[in-house]
């Protein structure tokens, strides 16, 4: 589902960059659907590479925890 939902975010993005290229280009921009359609799955590729990294990175950050200190503090 994390995947699903960064793929849908990264096309958003792409949206809005289209968008404001448009805007500052002042026209249209038309994309084929033979160009657009590789780009969404090289994004959700993307998203998933992301995805497995991050889970990676948890359960590395798991044998990092520390033990908790068992001496008393006595003040």
């Amino acid at each position: 589902m994390e995947t699903f939902g960064r793929g849908c975010l990264y096309s958003i993005i792409l949206i809005i960059i289209l968008l404001f290229i448009s805007v500052l280009v002042g026209q249209t921009i038309n994309i084929p659907i033979y160009i657009f359609i590789p780009v969404v799955i090289v994004l959700f590729i993307y998203a998933k590479k992301v995805t497995e990294n991050k889970g990676k990175d948890n359960k590395n950050m798991s044998n990092i925890v520390e033990e908790p200190n068992n001496q008393d503090n006595k003040f």
